[in-house]
């Protein structure tokens, strides 16, 4: 499908590193005040109830608000979005820091801000990845979405860290001027930066049920992409859920330390990073697809080795290995299957494309926890990576059979 040429902005490489720099440190501060509300919740609490309520809090808006703010996205100015979403950000640290007068802050509060957190997160996520195809050359955009992968990897990096640090050594409602900060920060540099917007869009008038039947329709007539997007969905659904064992793995399979386990968070993040910033080298590649399906294989041959690794300190440093090679693999994956969204629909569109996505992402955590959790329980954890693993490359190779996924980029290039 053609999509809507826009006049790139003067300076584009200047005007995007100015507007993904300032989502660079509102994204860490964002985070680090995210881990520090962890940090307390457990010190305070010490229930893991608490903290998985507070997880389900956190993905409710990404599943059940993404397809009402799609049509938002396409239609409104997308810096009046972005703002909002910092401003909204603000206003969760201002319900602690005031709330936080008592004795004790109380636990809904917590809940409370959590959950309008996700809200603003749920506002600003589609509406960033529809504005990057109008930002920065067709040939740049693999580069660019791998960019802003390694700019979440560096908050993800970084965040445990900060929060501990500042938890440990602020008073929490002195931790939510962080955010605030943040919030400002990314303000700003939203305001100064040009972003293109749909101007006989924002003149209709707003039907949201209308808007999301016309994203539908234009999402079917990509038979392949929408397939793709499920595929993937169905990968995430043993990703996170495997991913999110980490942590247990190393201590009670490998039997090794909490620095162990944080250790291979670090180098997988790390990896995430490194994956996105080399992107560039794979900026001529014509068939978007098979990188896509080349990092789910390594993905699922790295939890499948993981699976039958021994239960001891070699078996740990081999499993060390492997997440380097999972890190490189999930920007490659995620850039190239952003990328071929954003090239597949008009671009007047993506805003309601990405507002069925991203329930389709935010669901699978969840609903591969349900299932595999009780799975892990009855048969331990090394299983589930094997399990795992072989799924997601039966996926990857069911997904390459289908015809309208192995001719998305022969599309795309038409």
């Amino acid at each position: 499908m053609e999509n809507k040429k826009i006049s790139l902005p003067q300076n584009w490489q200047f005007n995007f590193y100015r507007l993904f720099g300032g989502q660079l440190l509102s994204g860490i501060t964002s985070w680090t005040v995210q881990y520090a509300l962890i940090w307390f919740m457990t010190m305070t609490y010490k229930s893991p109830s608490v903290l998985a309520f507070a997880t389900m809090l956190s993905t409710i808006p990404g599943i059940v608000l993404a397809p009402f703010v799609g049509p938002l996205v396409d239609r409104l100015n997308k810096k009046v979005l972005l703002i909002s979403g910092d401003m909204i950000v603000a206003v969760a640290a201002l319900l602690i820091i005031f709330s936080n007068r008592e004795s004790t802050l109380p636990l809904y509060i917590v809940y409370t801000a959590i959950f309008i957190r996700s809200v603003a997160q749920t506002l600003q996520q589609p509406t960033v990845q529809s504005i990057v195809p109008t930002l920065v050359p067709d040939n740049f955009l693999v580069k660019a979405n791998g960019q802003i992968g390694s700019f979440n990897a560096i908050s993800t990096v970084l965040a445990p860290t900060l929060g501990f640090l500042t938890y440990s050594n602020l008073p929490l409602a002195s931790v939510m001027w962080i955010d605030i900060v943040g919030a400002v920060i990314g303000s700003i540099t939203v305001m100064l930066s040009v972003i293109p917007s749909f101007k006989q869009l924002s003149q209709e008038k707003i039907t949201v049920y209308r808007d999301l039947a016309a994203g539908w329709k234009v999402m079917i007539e990509q038979r392949g992409v929408l397939q793709l997007i499920i595929i993937v969905s169905l990968i995430m659904v043993a990703f996170v859920p495997i991913s999110s064992m980490y942590p247990l793995f190393t201590t009670e399979y490998f039997k090794m330390s909490l620095f162990h386990a944080n250790l291979v968070e670090t180098i997988f993040s790390i990896g995430m990073v490194v994956g996105g910033l080399t992107l560039g080298i794979f900026s001529k590649v014509k068939q978007f697809i098979h990188p896509v399906i080349i990092a789910i294989v390594f993905m699922g041959a790295m939890f499948m080795f993981s699976g039958v690794l021994p239960g001891n300190e070699l078996g740990f440093w081999l499993f060390f290995a492997f997440n380097i090679v999972v890190g490189l693999a999930i920007p490659i994956m995620n850039s190239f299957l952003m990328t071929i969204i954003q090239k597949s629909y008009p671009l007047e569109y993506l805003g309601r494309v990405m507002g069925v996505t991203m329930p389709l992402q935010a669901a699978s955590g969840p609903i591969g926890l349900a299932f595999i959790g009780p799975l892990a329980e009855q048969y331990g954890i090394s299983p589930m990576f094997l399990w795992g693993g072989i799924a997601e490359i039966a996926l990857a190779i069911f997904a390459y059979c289908l015809p309208a996924i192995r001719n998305i980029s022969t599309k795309i290039a038409d």
